[in-house]
């Protein structure tokens, strides 16, 4: 919210409108990640906004921004695409502002981005650069200030080609920023990819990880992990030894927000970037400069890019005579020629052992050495390209200019054979299938995998929240309803058959959960053997689950009639695969 002041209501009449933000005032909200794993970037960040806002003239709220009026709201994302899309929500309803910034995540961007445009604002990453965002998705109320995801990537892909490495591992977060990167990288390697991982995000534990790399034998790794999750990786992998016969690549990892916290772990490592830190420009050096006496510490990437951000913002308004309310026209003029003239390179840049310094000598390329302090920094060794390839539109510089489409396969044409060279790269690192019957089967299962794990949570977390019991799970609750199913006592053996389960041993054990908490008891004998039915607490149970379930599927089932003949499809798919599945595990019995 803004500021608001808790006044008698005849001085509030006295001082409410030098204070109060006006209609024709700008207000901007900034998304950020404040806290979690993603904090140490967030706080990079906004240093970065901040210093721009005060090199623009603005400190306060009410302070002239490009020549109007300005009010800024922060909100924190915590790093979770429904977090920070409430936080959209709050500031276009609440705080109705009129761009919406930031963005570090391209989760939190994408999810976000649909609700900005249909309020007709504008949107403005200062970070995040999804490349869906340059392609299908653009939008001409979008702008990035930073970079494309990927485009860093791809000439990490261009180098590692260029330094000759025959075989790499792969590893990057499983989000989308994570797989663009991949894609990307694939773009320009041509080598043989010896292995891939996609880590939780947030990760702060790669010891499987690197056992999977090392057993790969790869001669490179290439990993993506910004943060936290970088710093964590660089001490681990120093500690595993795999430096000795693995050369690491690694991108958005070692820059000047990470290195002192990764010390001498980044020594010798070689990355890409889109900033250089030691440009000779002018605003640059302004930029770096005061950050520096500010803050004591040189600035990251993330920290230039924000800074740069509130630039771009601040010119836009000014180029447009103030029209706050205009997205489109505010996007035109942040895309237009000035910005980007400080970072039109993709540079490599190195930290190399002070030891082995190669001397100085070509156009552009920076050594780095120890400091006076004996401290170690990030400099450019040389550039990989001075512009970026046409094969995605760079974000910094224009919105929805696509490439041309692919001509036929027979085609010479670079990129679209760099294109096909990527997919079927891409298609050989499912090591479950090769053809196209054994990836849709190999697909399939990752969407059952998944679909099994987000059931049984739900499922578990609905009967512990409404028993009261937090040690029952999503296993207890589907026996529970199977004992309730047809409202007759069940063996186990029942039980086995209609969950087609083999494990004994875990169904009693659900059993002996659902009796202690009171759900179930044993049904009186009647030539069956022990048969169990679901109690008078049970029942009760059971009908508030239903009701729970039947507000969730009110929420997907706009379409009834649509959504129940797409279920009976998936249902007689799954049955058919469930025979298929239980003859193969017969005949993989008797080949022991």
């Amino acid at each position: 919210m803004f500021r608001r002041f808790a006044l008698p209501a005849f001085a509030a009449l006295a001082v409410a409108a030098p204070d109060a933000a006006r209609s024709d005032d700008l207000r901007i909200g900034f998304v950020n990640t404040e806290t979690g794993s993603g904090a140490i970037l967030g706080q990079h960040f906004r240093r970065g906004w901040e210093l721009g806002l005060a090199h623009q003239g603005w400190t306060k709220d009410g302070d002239r921004f490009g020549g109007v009026r300005t009010w800024i709201v922060y909100g924190d994302d915590q790093l979770k695409p429904e977090t920070g899309l409430r936080v959209v929500e709050k500031m276009l309803s609440g705080d109705r502002v009129q761009i919406v910034a930031g963005f570090i995540w391209s989760n939190v961007l994408l999810a976000a981005q649909q609700m900005v445009f249909d309020r007709k604002a504008l949107l403005v990453s200062v970070n995040s650069g999804s490349a869906a965002l340059a392609g299908k998705q653009c939008s001409p109320l979008f702008v990035s200030t930073g970079f494309q995801a990927d485009q860093n990537a791809e000439a990490m892909g261009e180098l590692m080609q260029r330094d000759g490495i025959k075989s790499t591992y792969v590893m990057v977060p499983n989000f989308q920023a994570g797989k663009d990167q991949i894609k990307s990288f694939l773009l320009r390697y041509q080598g043989k990819i010896a292995g891939q991982t996609l880590f939780k995000l947030g990760a702060a534990d790669f010891q499987a990880d690197l056992a999977q790399v090392r057993g790969a034998k790869p001669e490179a790794l290439f990993v993506f992990a910004p943060g936290a999750m970088g710093i964590a990786f660089m001490k681990q992998w120093t500690a595993s030894g795999l430096a000795e016969s693995v050369r690491l690549y690694p991108i958005w990892m070692v820059d000047y927000l990470t290195l002192p916290a990764i010390g001498t772990a980044a020594l010798g490592t070689v990355h890409t970037n889109h900033w250089d830190p030691d440009s000779r420009d002018a605003r640059n050096q302004r930029f770096v400069k005061d950050y520096v006496a500010k803050y004591g510490a040189m600035p990251s990437h993330f920290v230039a890019q924000a800074y740069d951000g509130a630039a771009a913002i601040a010119g836009a308004v000014a180029a447009t005579g103030g029209k706050v309310d205009d997205a489109a026209a505010l996007a035109r003029a942040i895309r237009g020629p000035e910005l980007g003239a400080r970072r039109p390179q993709i540079q490599r840049q190195r930290i190399p052992h002070p030891t082995a310094l190669p001397p100085r000598g070509g156009e552009g390329r920076q050594r780095q050495d120890r400091d006076p302090e004996g401290r170690h920094g990030v400099r450019t060794a040389g550039r990989v390209w001075r512009r970026m390839p046409p094969c995605e539109p760079d974000l910094s510089r224009q919105c929805c200019t696509l490439p041309p489409a692919c001509p036929p396969a027979t085609s010479t044409n670079a990129r679209c054979a760099a294109e096909r060279a990527m997919k079927k790269q891409r298609d050989k690192m499912w090591h479950l299938g090769e053809t196209e019957v054994e990836l849709g089967f190999a697909e399939f299962q990752h969407a059952v995998i998944c679909f099994s794990e987000s059931f049984y949570r739900y499922v578990g977390k609905s009967l512990s929240t409404i028993a009261g019991d937090p040690k029952l799970t999503g296993y207890d609750s589907v026996i529970l309803h199977t004992i309730y199913a047809l409202d007759r006592p069940k063996s186990i053996t029942e039980i086995q058959h209609f969950t087609n389960r083999g494990d004994v041993a875990n169904i009693q054990y659900s059993i002996r959960k659902l009796l202690r908490a009171g759900l179930i008891e044993k049904a009186p004998r009647g030539g069956r053997g022990t048969t169990y039915r679901v109690s008078a607490k049970g029942r009760s149970v059971a009908r508030d689950y239903v009701l729970a379930r039947r507000e969730l599927l009110s929420q997907i089932a706009e379409d009834g009639g649509r959504l129940v003949t797409r279920l009976a499809d998936a249902r007689n798919m799954l049955t058919l695969l469930t025979g298929l599945y239980d003859q193969a595990s017969r005949l993989m019995t008797t080949r022991i």
